[in-house]
């Protein structure tokens, strides 16, 4: 039997494409392969395939009294744009998590009409919760299986170069033959 390289080599990472991460299902897979063998090769894999994903943030709208009234007058709601929002932020008691999860279907009920999701890239997460002292870290889909990302391991995961092939201006990924 071959001896078997448990170094981890970003560049030996298969390489992703847009379809392989819409809808979070590999990177839900990645993350039920940590919970149940969490060796730092899969928090490896996992953390790999978040650089390149994109997650969805619930945030808690913030709207002033004229534009709720606006709203209940049965008035044209204001342009989200222009709406301040506070992303949600999940503790456990002694640590502040940023929220954010793989799929809309893993946000669950929690949040209420008080809150808009906003689909985000995970490095434009990282950089928001790196940007708030009072956050330890993100949180990934707290509500089924919960992979949480500790603050300490953001310049790593800034370091990890990207799988993700991309298409050149006529729809090709660049190893595709025509």
């Amino acid at each position: 039997m071959a001896e078997q390289n448990n170094t981890f080599n970003p560049d030996e990472m298969p390489k992703l494409y847009p379809e392989d991460l819409a809808g979070g299902e590999l990177l839900r897979t990645l993350t039920r392969d940590f919970d149940q063998d969490m060796t730092q090769m899969n928090f490896l894999r996992v953390v790999s395939c978040l650089r390149d994903s994109y997650v969805w943030m619930p945030c808690k709208v913030n709207l002033t009294a004229e534009q709720m009234q606006q709203i209940q007058a049965g008035g044209t709601p204001p342009d989200p744009r222009g709406i301040p929002m506070m992303p949600d932020v999940l503790s456990d008691g002694q640590n502040a998590y940023l929220a954010v999860f793989s799929g809309e279907d893993q946000i669950g009920n929690e949040y209420g009409t008080g809150y808009m999701m906003m689909e985000k890239s995970f490095m434009e997460c990282v950089d928001m919760a790196d940007a708030n002292p009072r956050l330890a870290g993100i949180l990934l889909d707290a509500y089924s299986v919960p992979f949480g990302i500790e603050r300490k391991y953001f310049p790593l995961i800034r370091q990890l170069p990207s799988n993700l092939v991309q298409e050149d201006e006529e729809g090709t990924a660049p190893d595709e033959t025509v």
